[in-house]
């Protein structure tokens, strides 16, 4: 990781089945490539939120891959195995956070959006408080 990326294919592996991992690793990849005032800029609005804004940004930044990879990327390469029921992420938050936000995620894929403050904003508003983790809705 930085400025190079390195992602093994396994032999007898197809795309579908490393598509979600390309592109979780790939979203690490760019999002590092993001210039450094821009990336202070938005984890300076994250705080601007309080607490809830920040823990939403450290963990957004797991959360945002996964849901890209495991959610949108995973969704269109695997449908019929695809599911919201099963474990996207090793680490429940992120796993849960990563659901919560998958819609958003993926209008945004398909409406072209960028990682900028609106998106910041409603990925902070959907990030559940420590009282709501255990019932995050997915619909």
């Amino acid at each position: 990781m930085g400025r190079n990326l390195l992602i093994e294919v396994r032999p007898g592996e197809s795309l579908t089945d490393e598509a979600s991992v390309v592109v979780h690793e790939n979203s690490h990849f760019l999002f590092h490539r993001i210039d450094e005032p821009r990336r202070r800029r938005l984890e300076a609005y994250a705080g601007e939120a309080g607490s809830h804004g920040t823990s939403a940004w450290n963990v957004l930044l797991e959360a945002l891959p996964t849901a890209l990879g495991q959610g949108v990327a995973d969704h269109e390469f695997r449908p019929g195995g695809w599911s919201t029921e099963a474990p996207w992420y090793h680490i429940p938050e992120i796993d849960r956070y990563a659901k919560a936000i998958y819609k958003h995620v993926s209008h945004a894929v398909a409406s072209g959006s960028v990682l900028d403050e609106a998106f910041l904003r409603e990925a902070i508003r959907l990030y559940p408080t420590a009282e709501e983790f255990g019932r995050v809705p997915l619909d």
